[in-house]
């Protein structure tokens, strides 16, 4: 049977190579991640801490002027954090931080994206070397966009990968096999009946021949459709979860590339800035 002829032969799976570091990948991938942005929200960005939901009270009328003050302080406080999602201190630093966008003319929405690169206390550009770290940032989101975009090509691919263990890398289907990639020779029932033909092709991709005729031999198999199935759909998932492994990283950097860009935009603000009044209290 197929089952016998290849899986006591063939040791090496694609499927079978990916899920032995896929899932660690992954696992690592996400805890690093996960770790990550807990020390954002928590230390670097103050914008994305989590907003409690307290239960609705009526509201008090307090006697005497002090306490009116103080409720009426918080309450403008309150607003300002939920109109424009800012969480950076008490109401006069958040009038000056709103003072200070205001003569940069900065908007609200690019001082969010690059929150974590202010310091909102000395109202300046805390990052260092903004677009060496975003060129950076880009250049291996690039390297991850293509990763991610040829292991993802890989999924709608109907052959299974595998190889024996002296020999390269042969893709099967359910009719034919191919001994390479990107060769447009495949061997066949048809051809494998001419030994030449055979020949010819394991000579050209530097195959062994007798591993060439195992694969011919399991091509007249009636297990071979089920085989093949059974392994397409193994593979599938185990480059689906390689895949996962590649995007998760890949939004992180896309987001640290929007940030790193918006702080840029405010850095040229500021300069173009230089001599005009400073923001006051």
């Amino acid at each position: 049977m197929l089952v016998q002829i290849l899986t006591d032969v063939t040791t090496n799976l694609l499927s079978e190579k990916l899920k032995d570091y896929a899932y660690i990948a992954l696992l690592i991938t996400t805890l690093a991640l996960s770790g990550w942005n807990f020390y954002k929200r928590k230390i670097q960005d103050p914008l994305k801490e989590p907003t409690r939901k307290t239960s609705i009270k009526a509201p008090v009328n307090f006697d005497y002027p002090e306490l009116q003050e103080l409720q009426k302080r918080e309450s403008t406080l309150k607003d300002f954090r939920k109109q424009f999602r800012f969480n950076i201190g008490g109401l006069d630093q958040s009038r000056r931080f709103s003072r200070w966008l205001i003569e940069n003319d900065i908007p609200a929405r690019i001082a969010r994206s690059s929150i974590n690169h202010i310091d909102t206390e000395s109202l300046i550009i805390k990052t260092k070397n903004i677009e060496t770290k975003n060129n950076w940032c880009f250049a291996a989101s690039i390297l991850l966009l293509t990763a991610l975009t040829l292991t993802l090509s890989l999924i709608p691919y109907r052959y299974v990968i595998a190889s024996f263990p002296n020999s390269p890398t042969f893709h099967l289907s359910e009719q034919e096999a191919k001994l390479g990639f990107f060769t447009l020779d495949t061997l066949n029932i048809e051809n494998c009946r001419n030994p030449e033909e055979v020949k010819r092709q394991s000579q050209a991709h530097h195959f062994p021949i007798a591993e060439a005729q195992v694969i011919c031999s399991a091509l007249t198999d009636n297990g071979a459709k089920k085989w093949v199935e059974k392994n397409i759909i193994e593979q599938r998932i185990a480059i689906l979860i390689l895949s996962i492994t590649f995007a998760l990283p890949l939004y992180e950097l896309f987001t640290g590339v929007a940030r790193l860009s918006a702080a840029r935009v405010i850095e040229e603000k500021i300069k173009k800035n230089i001599g005009k009044p400073t923001a006051k209290n």
